[in-house]
């Protein structure tokens, strides 16, 4: 009696098992419990977690669109053919005001080393005059001085001689035409004197008008030095902008997916879709050209009943039967499990990701795909 109470008491077990399983949306059957896992059955879109959009941040129009919506290409095909000529004019315009502005500066400093000199030169050719002026050595000023003590001695001379000659004229020992030939030679004398004098004066005027003119000639071309020094200033932060500018630029075209005037896929394995653009048309820089999904990045997204996300397990297989076409099927697994859980038409299900363990391509961003998860 009991082994007979013993097997209805079994049975009854697999039976309410065999029950909750089937709630699960699990096929599982009596005979094969251990030997044959259970099953979550639900549904999942592919997603793609790399996906670029692509902009160009410049001038350019479309050429030719040698691909279409939708279609999957390779690493290094052409997706776009452009023509930016214009914005590459704008490049090859700055780099020639750089240079331009650079050579302004190599003459700017090749006068500038010039106006050193003569600065130079005319400094030192101003203490020279200003050491000749405070120390009376200027030759023309050395020689006059030279001819005015020489002229005074001769009108002191001429001077006694005049008074011996007066007394004598006095005694009457002279005749009057001899006296007054005295009178000539003092006055001679004298008028030599008096010329050697204003001469040496208009000499030291002279002089000194040459210093005044000298350092006015020497401040116009310190005036000048700053000039240069301004100029050259100016010049490096035009270059500094220019070459920040250019910089900018060349950072704009290089980028992965572009190679000289076309846009190529940089992914190795992509699907390219949401091309915006036709063949003349020029491109905004505020508007996508198209976008690029790697497909090595696609994956699953299921929405999971809450009362069986406690059997999903991380590296929990996955059978992936894509609606598109049913005779495919592709292997997986749970890679991540939300822990957040949300609502949704009155039922509370849970975020799982599950990658693609064998994608051959088919599977395309935004397909529906039948799921069976094993539970071990």
């Amino acid at each position: 009696m009991r082994k007979i109470m013993g097997l209805i008491l079994i049975a009854s077990l697999l039976f309410i098992s065999g029950c909750s399983e089937k709630k699960e949306n699990s096929t599982v059957s009596s005979g094969d419990v251990v030997e044959r896992p259970v099953t979550v059955d639900t549904f999942g879109i592919v997603k793609a977690k790399d996906v670029k959009d692509i902009y160009l941040d410049f001038p350019a129009f479309v050429e030719d669109i040698p691909v279409k919506d939708g279609q999957k290409v390779n690493k290094g095909d052409v997706l776009l053919v452009m023509n930016y000529d214009e914005f590459k004019s704008q490049m090859n315009s700055t780099e020639a005001e750089i240079n331009s502005l650079k050579l302004e500066i190599e003459n700017n400093q090749l006068e500038m080393k010039n106006s050193q000199l003569i600065l130079e030169k005319l400094k030192k050719d101003l203490k020279e005059l200003q050491d000749y002026l405070k120390n009376n050595n200027h030759p023309d000023l050395k020689l006059l001085m030279s001819d005015l003590e020489n002229a005074r001695k001769a009108y002191d001379d001429s001077l006694k001689d005049l008074k011996t000659q007066q007394e004598l004229f006095k005694a009457g020992t002279v005749s009057k035409e001899q006296l007054e030939m005295y009178e000539r030679n003092a006055e001679k004398s004298r008028k030599s004197v008096n010329d050697i004098e204003t001469a040496l004066e208009k000499t030291k005027y002279n002089l000194q008008k040459e210093i005044e003119n000298l350092e006015l000639t020497i401040n116009q071309n310190s005036v000048k030095m700053d000039g240069y020094e301004n100029a050259k200033a100016t010049c490096q932060d035009k270059i500094k902008s220019l070459e920040s500018k250019i910089e900018l630029m060349k950072r704009k075209i290089d980028k992965s997916y572009i190679k000289d005037n076309t846009i190529i896929s940089d992914i190795e394995k992509a699907i390219v879709y949401d091309i915006n653009y036709v063949k003349g048309e020029n491109i905004n820089t505020t508007k996508k050209v198209l976008s690029i999904v790697d497909l090595d990045s696609v994956i699953v997204e299921a929405d999971v009943p809450e009362e069986f996300i406690k059997d999903v397990k991380i590296d929990s297989k996955v059978k992936i039967v894509p609606q598109a076409d049913k005779s495919k099927e592709y292997s997986g697994k749970v890679t991540y499990i939300s822990n957040i859980a949300k609502e949704k038409n009155g039922e509370t299900t849970i975020l799982v990701e599950i990658n693609i363990d064998d994608n051959d391509g088919f599977l395309k961003p935004n397909f529906n795909v039948n799921l069976e998860i094993s539970i071990d």
